[in-house]
């Protein structure tokens, strides 16, 4: 896995250890690429200089995601697939430009409409 995700993913767990199941996932090159590229996209500020990270949410969504399958004894099959769409839910917020998604305010109805489109 490239350094710059390894450490940009260790630096947001706040010293919670990702498993390594949920690590495993995370490497497959697939995953990797789009999570990489979430990444890189919010390496922009917003106004008040910060973002809400999408990647560091996945993360943590996947996480939850495992313990809660390990908790109700989901098909391993099914675990996997669970943290997977984890990871990947918000992958379409790459393709909602910056300026909708770093708006301060009320969205006007065209913009809420990118803004909805980013998980189909």
């Amino acid at each position: 896995m490239g350094d710059h995700l390894t450490a940009e993913i260790s630096e947001i767990s706040n010293g919670i250890e990702v498993s390594p199941y949920v690590w495993q996932i995370i490497e497959t090159p697939e995953v990797y690429q789009k999570l990489l590229l979430l990444l890189e996209r919010e390496d922009v500020p917003s106004a008040e200089g910060h973002f809400e990270s999408s990647y560091k949410h996945s993360i943590d969504l996947a996480k939850l995601a495992e313990a809660y399958a390990e908790r109700i004894e989901l098909a391993s099959e099914d675990k996997e697939v669970l943290v997977t769409a984890c990871l990947l839910h918000d992958i379409g917020k790459n393709e909602v430009p910056l300026e909708i998604l770093l708006k301060n305010g009320k969205l006007l109805p065209k913009e809420r409409e990118a803004i909805n489109t980013h998980s189909v």
